[in-house]
């Protein structure tokens, strides 16, 4: 038996998306430790004939690559991840599999799992479960050099602001808009900016997501930054979000690293219809591994709200 936990991901059953690529990393990690493995080795299947899910039918074999590329920095904050691989070929990938089995080598998810593609690739079960009986959750990290990054990008541009970072989900102009339940209030948020920005002057919120998810109307808050028009990308992003002050925004992908974090975070519009995967009561306050100074709130978001809980998290 090797010193790894050999995790074998197919993209025909995961979907590319930030926040389950978060909770698949700390799966990932729960079942290392779970096995008394020393790190992990992946290797990602996205084949051209079934590259997507049945829950992205607008992935094609023509997008599902340049989608890939710009997911792909996620993977990276799994820090016990050896060796990161990527492939293509489908045959291949059933071959390392098969082998792997064959020397009882220990493999994420199971052979039955693969091949009825019953992956859980995003509640929280077994997060929660070994929380319960352990008491502590891995936790995900940025690379050392991202880290470093972060911190000289935070030193240059803030110096002398407290950062808040932000991501709301504003899908309305990108190419594949879902789930319009899951939208940002938007002109709530804009009113908590300029409230914030009368107790708060010292605070900076840096709005993060691709071009198509901020609302053009945050450029005249002067207390509002816009990562991409800074020239970040999201790999900095996502090391940034982890030295931050704060984290505040929409129940969708950068949400799901501040929660597996130790970063303080408000995450705001949590769906109702989740609660059951991820071991929440609709109301409830914060996940069962959350630290205090990490909360969510149902339901639709008013600036009052906002604007309460953010005093709350800064003081």
């Amino acid at each position: 038996m090797g010193k790894s936990l050999l995790a074998f991901i197919d993209f025909a059953y995961t979907p590319y998306a930030l926040g389950d690529t978060f909770t698949l990393l700390v799966n990932m990690e729960v079942q290392r430790l779970l096995k008394g493995k020393d790190d992990i080795v992946q290797l990602i299947l996205a084949d051209p004939h079934s590259p997507n899910s049945r829950l992205q039918p607008f992935i094609n074999q023509n997008n599902f690559r340049t989608i890939l590329i710009e997911l792909f920095p996620a993977f990276l904050f799994s820090s016990n991840t050896a060796r990161l691989s990527f492939t293509e070929s489908r045959p291949f990938f059933y071959h390392q599999l098969a082998k792997s089995a064959l020397r009882r080598e220990c493999i994420w998810p199971g052979l039955f799992a693969q091949a009825r593609g019953a992956v859980d690739y995003f509640s929280h079960r077994e997060v929660n479960r070994f929380f319960r009986k352990r008491g502590y959750l891995p936790r995900l990290e940025a690379p050392e050099a991202l880290r470093n990054r972060a911190k000289r990008l935070l030193q240059n541009l803030f110096a002398d602001r407290e950062v808040v970072t932000v991501n709301l989900r504003n899908g309305k102009s990108g190419y594949f808009f879902t789930a319009p339940h899951r939208e940002a209030e938007i002109p709530e948020w804009e009113k908590f900016f300029v409230e914030a920005a009368r107790s708060h002057p010292q605070v900076v919120f840096l709005i993060m997501g691709s071009y198509g998810e901020w609302n053009r109307s945050f450029l005249r808050l002067p207390n509002v930054a816009i990562s991409r028009r800074l020239g970040l990308g999201l790999a900095d992003e996502l090391s940034i979000l982890l030295q931050s002050r704060l984290f505040m925004g929409s129940s969708s992908g950068f949400s799901a690293l501040a929660t597996f974090s130790s970063v303080p975070y408000l995450i705001a519009n949590y769906e109702a219809e989740m609660a059951k995967y991820v071991g929440l009561k609709v109301g409830d306050a914060r996940y069962p591994f959350a630290e205090r100074n990490q909360r969510i709130l149902w339901g639709t978001e008013t600036c009052a709200e906002l604007y309460t809980r953010f005093c709350e998290l800064m003081n």
